[in-house]
């Protein structure tokens, strides 16, 4: 079995999504709501004042804020040292107009503060929602803060893939591409209530970016001085004005004839070098990828002879998990989501770091909640009412002596906070994003300890 423990996704690190943000118009305190009515409220933020003290206390007059929120401080001059600018860090201890903050989610540690401050400081609310007006005149009530006036509803459709729900789905025609500055080490992902034909992962190391130069040739020449790529390197362009024609922004090529500071570019691995044409401008920069790979979600499941290959429906998976990704910290990872001509939804993305806990025992035992109602009338006729569902597994797995304080140390960590538990890769139904309900560590012999553990997905 193994374990990712995720990073919360925050407007930091979702940098780029081809999912427009404009299910609804924004909120406005000036605009008068009538019942029904829907609005977006999206990065809400304050001017806030904090102490220099041990912990330090922010001061948001009625930020109706809870526990865990992601809030990003900003300044005008300078903000007191132990907390930096741009940073992510979680809402904790709060009042009502009051609160601290924690670099981690996980065993939060109140920050402590010192030295000196000066200038206006912003917090801003990491926060996507919709809210539905409950009243008639309804004029600025702020929805976070006003529950008789407002109904929070959920995310907006660009965020239902990163909130804490597999029900909810990001929804795009063609394709789902988002882009992920990533912070630490990220080396998993796991995709959950997809329907896509392809999913593609590609990391790219931030740190690699060069300025490089292009001519406008057949083929086109890139200039980069005292370069170390081999043919066969995979690489990504990007620019503050425009490329030439027949190069485009973001998209994998591949190193071909390098010499000592050029070398070309080709579509494909050995290919044709590209040829380019008319004018470019800006500066361009070349950054390394350093995986790039493109999976089927085509599932083969429930093929079971030859009939069933050629005459039954294709089949797709509805979960996907990489474990490959290279240990690269703070990479960008892009992924793309795929199926032309139809609609592409994710109910859940999760990145972060993969742990191992055990191997898995056969006996698994998975299957869902249901929480439709099916209401059966006089006449025996039923009627039902379709509602969300959620995953349930138990597992037990055989630990190596000697794990099994680590083990008991990292779910204790983790148990108010979800994450996605793989019994086994190759059996899509093993894999359950939500919370532990029960374990046990049984020492059982010399060499090996048995781990059970049952889980409960969210819906």
């Amino acid at each position: 079995m193994k374990l990712i423990r995720p990073k919360h996704i925050s407007d930091a690190y979702l940098t780029y999504s081809n999912v427009a943000e404009a299910d609804y118009a924004a909120w406005s305190g000036a605009t008068t709501y009538a019942v029904g009515d829907k609005v977006i409220v999206v990065s809400p933020s304050s001017t806030v004042t904090m102490t220099i003290a041990s912990p330090c206390v922010i001061t948001w007059t009625a930020h109706g804020l809870i526990d865990g929120d992601i809030v990003v401080f900003t300044t005008t001059d300078a903000l007191p040292a132990g907390l930096t600018a741009g940073a992510h860090y979680y809402v904790t201890a709060l009042t009502a107009d009051t609160f601290t903050v924690s670099s981690t989610l996980l065993n939060p540690r109140p920050i402590t503060t010192s030295g000196s401050q000066s200038g206006t400081h912003t917090a801003t609310l990491s926060s996507h929602k919709i809210y539905e007006s409950l009243q008639a005149g309804n004029t600025n009530h702020v929805p976070r803060n006003s529950a008789t006036w407002w109904l929070d509803t959920g995310s907006t459709n660009r965020w239902k893939m990163f909130d804490q729900s597999i029900n909810s789905q990001t929804t795009n025609a063609d394709s789902i591409q988002v882009t992920l500055a990533t912070t630490g080490l990220c080396d998993s992902v796991a995709l959950l209530n997809i329907s896509a034909a392809t999913a593609r992962f590609r990391m790219t190391d931030s740190a690699s970016g060069v300025v490089v130069t292009t001519s406008i040739a057949n083929p086109c020449v890139v200039t980069q001085t005292g370069h170390s790529r081999v043919a066969g390197d995979k690489v990504v362009l990007s620019t503050t004005g425009a490329l030439p024609t027949g190069l485009v922004v973001g998209t994998t090529y591949y190193v071909v004839n390098p010499s000592t500071n050029t070398y070309n570019l080709s579509a494909t691995s050995g290919g044709v070098a590209i040829t380019t044409s008319g004018s470019q401008s800006g500066t361009h920069t070349v950054k390394t990828v350093v995986y790039d790979n493109t999976c089927s979600l085509v599932s083969n499941s429930g093929i079971s002879d030859w009939y069933a290959y050629f005459f039954e429906p294709v089949v797709r998976k509805r979960e996907l998990v990489e474990f490959e990704l290279p240990k690269y910290s703070n990479a960008i990872l892009d992924i793309f989501l795929e199926s032309s001509g139809e609609m592409v939804d994710c109910g859940a993305c999760v990145i972060g770091q993969q742990t191992i806990i055990g191997d898995t025992q056969y006996g698994v035992r998975t299957g869902i909640q249901d929480y439709s109602t099916k209401t059966r009338d006089a006449f025996g006729n039923y009627s039902v009412l379709s509602r969300a569902y959620a995953k349930r597994a138990d597992m037990t797995m055989w630990v190596t002596s000697g794990r099994e304080t680590y083990i008991q140390d990292t779910l204790s960590d983790c148990r108010a906070t979800p994450i996605v538990y793989v019994g086994d890769e190759a059996f899509g139904n093993t894999v359950v994003y939500g919370f532990y309900k029960d374990f046990t560590v049984d020492i059982s012999y010399p060499t090996v300890s048995i781990c059970n553990l049952s889980i409960e997905g969210l819906t």
